[in-house]
């Protein structure tokens, strides 16, 4: 498991082994019969989830759960009687895949528990044995009987014969390293097959993203006439591969690229299609290169939106016709987030959301912008004389406060020239309460525009029915003045 402890199911005894690895570098510590299934279950492998559950593949036809806690539901899934059913792998989404060596079938299980008995058929009596899933969502197996590996995408399309090895191997284990290449243990002759796919990189700081392109790139044939493209099993011939270059996925653009190795064939195009849409219903497209000769190729994808994920595959074009390779995804990079004195939202930047404040939300940015220019037009008094508003003086107040001045009738001025203001495109602008004006003012160097005088906050004094608060900017003191007085003033917006 992640940890590293060690299962043994035990295939005549109905109980799973644990053990625990010393630190120290001694034995590990064994705990017998960690866990005991139905009589006759008879576990044959076992595997896990992305959750750390423990599943068991039983020779009575049933997969048991056992979950990171220790339950077990011992028939928490039922195949058909004539299953045998062998390993299990475990796909992105967390459905499980199944060898049925009885029935040559491979049979889908949802997280739910929801079973469909011949999700793919691999072939009359192939015995299907070793199961892997790659990045893609394709499945591999290992056939017993008949000396191949088949291939199963994850829309169910099966490739019966994807690899055939030597007569009389009887491939059994399958593994996949991070590469994508599959390692296959034949106990015919006592061998390990090492099967490559050949790929294109995307290389996203260093990260190498594989797009499969097991069905195609060149014919090996060569020449103006290189027959029909494709091998005896129908697949576009597959001599040569690509391997990865430098590239970067950034704001709006991505490199796709790769090396092709020498080549002795034809190839009219090589390219790549990417789309925001995983079923590729609509798509863009770029040829990396026309008439391919062994090389480096890289093409730079422009035009593509921030912070967003795109579905990727390759794609080959000779004779024969156009193959694609399996789907990837890679995704933009996100705009960095916005500094105090930025130019942001219709306005300046002038506070960012702190830990406590009112509407913080971590891992997000939140905060407040002023308008670029004070409100020159206009009878600037704060209205609303002999009424008061029930205002607030909190940071997050000065939306509230300025909707509840404007409802006091006809003499809502500072407020109601606040809530004027459309710079940018947006109508939500306001008087900013005492606080908020107080943050503005420690930054007003960085917004600008402002005269040395006083500002209107939203936010009333005392008696409420007859002052309200401002603030000084040409030393930051804060005082009360009769409503009616007139001072300047400046809007701001949250986002």
């Amino acid at each position: 498991d992640a940890l590293g402890n060690l299962y043994i199911p035990y295939v005549n005894q109905n109980r799973i082994d644990k053990i625990v690895p010393s630190q120290s570098g001694t034995s590990g510590v064994v705990t017998a019969n960690w866990k005991t299934l139905a009589t006759g279950a008879n576990p044959f492998s076992i595997s896990f989830d992305a959750d750390g559950n423990l599943y068991s593949a039983n020779s009575n036809n049933t997969i048991s759960k056992i979950t990171s806690g220790g339950i077990v539901t011992n028939a928490w899934a039922t195949l058909a009687a004539s299953s045998n059913a062998q390993f299990m792998v475990f796909d992105a989404a967390g459905n499980m895949y199944v060898s049925c060596w009885g029935t040559s079938t491979v049979s889908k299980i949802t997280p739910s528990a929801v079973v469909t008995e011949t999700w793919a058929t691999v072939g009359t009596n192939s015995w299907p044995a070793g199961i892997v899933c790659d990045a893609a969502g394709n499945i591999f197996v290992a056939n017993f009987n008949n000396n191949t590996i088949s291939k199963i995408t994850s829309d169910g399309t099966v490739t019966q014969s994807y690899v055939s090895l030597a007569s009389g191997s009887a491939p059994f284990f399958l593994a996949k390293d991070a590469s994508g290449n599959l390692y296959v243990t034949n106990m015919g002759n006592g061998t390990v097959s090492k099967i490559s796919s050949p790929n294109i990189y995307i290389t996203s700081s260093g990260q190498k993203i594989s797009i499969e392109n097991v069905n195609s790139i060149i014919s090996p044939e060569g020449g103006a006439n290189f027959g029909t493209g494709r091998d005896a099993f129908g697949k576009l011939y597959n001599t040569t591969f690509l391997t990865t270059t430098s590239g970067t996925i950034g704001l709006t653009t991505a490199v796709l690229g790769g090396v092709i190795s020498s080549t002795n064939a034809i190839t009219s195009s090589i390219g790549v299609v990417y789309s925001t849409d995983v079923n590729f219903g609509t798509y863009s497209s770029t040829n990396i290169q026309y008439n391919v000769l062994a090389g480096t190729y890289s093409s730079s994808i422009s035009g593509l939106a921030s912070s967003t994920t795109y579905y990727a595959k390759s794609f080959i074009v000779n004779k024969a016709g156009t193959s694609y390779g399996s789907v990837v995804s890679f995704t933009t990079t996100s705009p960095p987030p916005p500094a105090i004195g930025d130019n942001y939202g219709g306005g300046k930047l002038f506070y960012i959301l702190q830990s406590g404040d009112p509407g913080y939300v971590a891992g997000q940015y939140h905060g407040l912008i002023a308008a670029t220019s004070d409100i020159v037009t206009g009878y600037k008094v704060w209205g609303c004389y002999g009424t008061p508003r029930g205002v607030s003086t909190a940071l997050g107040t000065g939306a509230a406060n300025t909707t509840k001045i404007q409802a006091c009738g006809e003499f809502q001025f500072a407020a109601k020239l606040a809530l004027a203001v459309r710079d940018g495109g947006y109508s939500d602008w306001y008087l900013p309460s005492i606080d908020e004006l107080n943050l503005l003012y420690l930054n007003r160097s960085l917004v600008g525009g402002f005269v040395s005088g006083q500002y209107w906050s939203s936010s009333e004094g005392n008696p409420a029915y007859a002052y309200a608060y401002y603030q000084d900017f040409s030393n930051g003191s804060q005082a009360w003045e009769d409503k009616n007085g007139q001072r300047n003033v400046r809007a701001i917006r949250s986002f």
